[in-house]
């Protein structure tokens, strides 16, 4: 389809499923849709003066006229906020001067299977592969929120994930010589036994477990049991995301010193937040809060990588909305078709997931949507894994 069909088809859409008069229509000139697949956008330029507000409200109807109508062919991929573009370069009067943009994908969102947690994850320029059209680039060192229900396919989700870091990690080359695990200062040297990925599981979720054991070479793994309180728990929490500042601090010293230093990702992991953050004191709690905001805000340029987990955000002393607009991937997840307002509150502020097709498979779980740090979201399907364990 070119260009110009596409653009006709849009057209039609909208002239059908806009709530506005019914002279104001592509046919009467209220506005054009201009498309460019080979950027993955269109524009809707209204012409003024003219019915349309180029409001958030008609960013959303037109966004949910289309995420559907495009479907399965393209993928609308959805955004917080209205998309204002200067559209002066195609025009020299005030009439065409601004529009707004929508970008797409071509084609749906299929769902990647893999054999195990072993298969190879990482794509020919070292992203990690999630979805078909969808990666995530571990050299950007990011800082992931998975929100979901239980039983939606989190803890799958950072396994499969941490099993790409590792592929990641272990592929590269890196400046061993002077990462933390090799310094004089013993302290340091022995900071997470040495190790670069670290799980904190409250749950002794089973995938979990036995995959931090076959790999028990390069993960820690850290579970509650029955004998350590609430609060407790969470001050060994804290205790290791206080070492794990420590090593980001050492790595900006030896960068100071070297500035061309490539260290390998340190990966913090903590699954079920919400468990772990529930009936605690009132001083472990803001100890928390504080020491992730600092992870989150300042880890990525020493190769830090914190991964949380939840059924809900936030969380009371969880993380501060600074932190939240620190994160470079959200996901949240459901079963089937049932991503609320409700849950995308607070990570995914302002956003209606109304207006992005979530198309359910056979499987059922892990469908949900997904933000990368430009603020685009899309809808996303956890890949499937056969053998888990």
């Amino acid at each position: 389809m070119s260009n110009e069909e596409l653009a006709k088809y849009i057209a039609d859409c909208l002239n059908s499923g806009l709530n506005a008069d019914s002279d104001s229509s592509s046919l009467t000139n209220s506005f054009k849709i201009v498309v460019d697949q080979a950027k993955g956008y269109f524009d809707f330029i209204p012409a003024f003066p003219g019915p349309f507000k180029l409001t958030k409200g008609l960013s959303d109807e037109i966004q949910t006229i289309l995420s559907g109508a495009l479907f399965p062919y393209i993928t609308l991929l959805g955004y917080p906020s209205v998309n204002l573009v200067d559209e002066t370069r195609r025009t020299n009067g005030l009439h065409l001067a601004r529009g707004l943009r929508f970008y797409f994908l071509v084609g749906g969102t299929d769902r990647v299977e893999i054999e195990s947690l072993e298969s190879n994850l990482l794509t020919t320029d070292n992203q990690i592969k999630l979805q078909e059209n969808l990666t995530i680039t571990p050299a950007n060192h990011p800082a992931i929120a998975i929100n979901g229900k239980s039983g939606s396919g989190k803890s799958v989700l950072a396994n499969i994930t941490i099993s790409g870091l590792l592929q990641y990690i272990n592929y590269q080359q890196w400046d061993w010589d002077y990462d933390f695990m090799n310094s004089s200062n013993s302290e340091i040297a022995s900071l997470f036994n040495g190790k670069l990925i670290n799980m904190v599981d409250p749950k002794l979720d089973l995938t979990t477990f036995y995959f931090a054991k076959k790999h028990e070479s390069q993960i820690n793994y850290f579970a509650l049991n029955d004998e350590v309180s609430n609060s407790e728990f969470l001050n060994t929490i804290n205790s290791k995301e206080a070492d794990f500042l420590k090593i980001m601090h050492y790595r900006q010293i030896q960068r100071l010193k070297r500035p061309n230093l490539r260290f390998a990702p340190c990966v913090l992991c903590c699954d079920e937040i919400q468990f772990a953050t529930s009936a605690v004191s009132k001083s472990s709690l803001s100890t928390f809060q504080a020491l992730t905001d600092r992870i989150i805000l300042t880890a990525r340029s020493s190769s830090g990588l914190i991964m949380l987990l939840s059924e809900s955000f936030p969380i009371p002393g969880s993380i501060s909305s600074a932190s939240r607009d620190g994160l470079t991937y959200k996901f949240i997840l459901g079963r089937g078709n049932n991503i609320s307002k409700q849950d995308t509150r607070f990570l995914m502020k302002d956003f209606d997931p109304d207006t992005v097709a979530l198309n359910p498979d056979e499987y059922g779980f892990g469908n949900g949507l997904f933000e990368d740090s430009t603020g685009l979201i899309r809808s996303f399907k956890t890949p499937y894994v056969r053998r888990l364990i």
